[in-house]
């Protein structure tokens, strides 16, 4: 429980000091996120320009706070600069076939799809991408591929998962056919995998909102399936943002489908094994990596790129991963960008005996590993391409009022699109309307002001987002393969 608060000026702000409130809504801050312990300079800099005042925890501080400073406050800010904080990751050494990863620049507001025929015609291509599956001979319902017209934003926007659903469908089933093969000793098809890649390329390249929505909605299924796709969503997802070129899409998608095959070769007594493992079972455990690697060699001709990050996704940034205890720059950046794909996929999921965590508490938990366990300004790019508040993900407003978020803002991450499901008393809702929070007031004493207050469990207050775009979802299969526990 938090405890008083104090107030002292914007300029004698301190490294360690708990960050409780500024002289003005969060919303309108390069932040990432609200309430916590104050580290970085490029945040401070902004808050001592911008800002007269803020609000400190001294309970909750690493550093102790003068009392002198308490209630004084410095004089207004002068007109405040852009409230972006750009950070991009250092351009990468070549290492022959290893790229450069730059962060692409955010699309416009007029890029997110805020009218009616944008919608619509996003759908369409969408469509487009079911049909070519229907015409390969994948099984696909008709009642998706047929042509529609027009529909209303939140109708568009439940089509849209609906279509992408059922293309995570086709990839899941090809996927556990590749999957049960490597678990009975066969060696797995890199060319039946790219037809995995393809489509969820496509998709993630049209509408990230929609698959994305997709893998939260199905994390209660089969882990291992659901590991390996939520991997690759997430990495193609956190690739567009450091503007890969598409025929890298395709590797880091092959890559994050075959990261943990060699955990089909390892003990299915140690994969189920409950609780801490010993250090000769955590040595065990970790020889996955090297099993993935060989298995991917023997698939077909991968790239090095591919190589690079089934061997590096587990290294981390302080030489505390494995296999080889790199650190640093000393990681490819492709290996980075995969680790950060993964731990995010493995933490968001429900696991055997584990409960699914909201995103947002797992993205303050990546951030808090940000220049220890991951790169710093890669950490950060993460959050800014999964969204401070991920598509799919449960929120409460201001007013009280529970939201589904359904598409994000680039230019203003805090203001997504959501749909509302539950009223301030939190009850359901007969209409769930789409409410754009960008074009919502954010000043606190405007009785319109909306914003949103906290992220919120999955599950919370008996709200679960797959009611609301289709009745239905297949959480089992006949893929079932065995169930790893990313344990190590």
């Amino acid at each position: 429980m938090a405890g008083k608060f104090l107030k002292i000026p914007a300029g004698k702000l301190d490294p360690g000091m708990f960050l409780a409130e500024l002289d003005r809504p969060w919303i309108e801050s390069p932040l990432l996120f609200q309430e916590y312990v104050i580290e970085d300079q490029d945040e401070l800099k902004w808050i001592k320009r911008n800002c007269a005042f803020v609000m400190v925890d001294p309970a909750r501080s690493r550093v102790a706070i003068d009392p002198e400073l308490i209630g004084k406050v410095d004089p207004p800010a002068p007109e405040p600069e852009p409230t972006r904080i750009e950070k991009k990751p250092e351009p990468e050494p070549e290492r022959g076939n290893e790229i450069t990863l730059t962060v692409r620049q955010p699309l416009g507001p007029t890029d997110q799809g805020a009218d009616t025929m944008f919608f619509s015609m996003l759908t369409e291509q969408l469509r487009m991408i079911l049909a070519r599956l229907f015409h390969s001979g994948a099984k696909v319902d008709k009642a998706l591929i047929a042509p529609k017209r027009g529909g209303s934003e939140v109708n568009q926007s439940k089509e849209q998962v609906a279509i992408a659903n059922a293309i995570y469908d086709y990839a899941r089933d090809l996927y556990g056919g590749q999957a049960r093969a490597v678990f009975r000793g066969e060696t797995p098809d890199l060319e039946v995998l790219k037809q995995v890649v393809l489509p969820m390329v496509d998709c993630v390249t049209l509408s990230p909102d929609a698959m994305a929505c997709v893998v939260r909605l199905r994390h209660a299924d089969e882990y291992a399936s659901a590991h390996a796709l939520a991997t690759l969503v997430w990495s193609l997802i956190f690739a567009k943002s450091l503007d890969l070129k598409d025929e890298d899409l395709v590797e880091v998608g092959l890559a994050a489908l075959m990261l943990d095959f060699g955990m089909l070769r390892l003990p299915r007594e140690l994969l189920r094994k409950q609780g801490k493992l010993s250090d000769e079972e955590r040595k065990k455990f970790r020889d996955h990596v090297g099993l993935s690697l060989d298995l991917a060699r023997k698939a077909g001709k991968v790239s090095p790129k591919v190589e690079r990050m089934i061997e590096c996704h587990h290294e981390r940034f302080d030489g505390s991963g494995y296999p080889r205890g790199l650190s640093g720059d000393n990681i490819p950046a492709m290996g980075r960008m995969m680790g950060l794909a993964d731990t995010y996929a493995a933490m968001t999921l429900t696991r055997p005996g584990a409960p699914a965590n909201s995103a947002f508490k797992v993205l303050r938990q990546l951030k808090a590993q940000g220049g220890v366990l991951f790169e710093k300004k890669l950490v950060e790019v993460f959050i800014r391409s999964m969204g401070v508040f991920p598509t799919g993900s449960l929120v409460e407003l201001n007013t009280g009022e529970v939201a589904i978020v359904v598409e994000q803002n680039n230019q203003r991450r805090l203001r997504p699109r959501v749909m509302l499901v539950l009223d301030s008393a939190k009850q359901p809702m007969e209409q769930n309307p789409l409410v754009n929070l960008d074009t919502k007031p954010s000043d606190p004493s405007d009785p319109e002001s909306l914003w949103i207050l906290n992220g919120m469990e999955p599950g919370s207050h008996g709200v679960d987002p797959r009611d609301y775009y289709f009745s239905e979802v297949s959480r089992s299969s006949d893929n079932t393969v065995a169930e790893p526990a990313l344990q190590g």
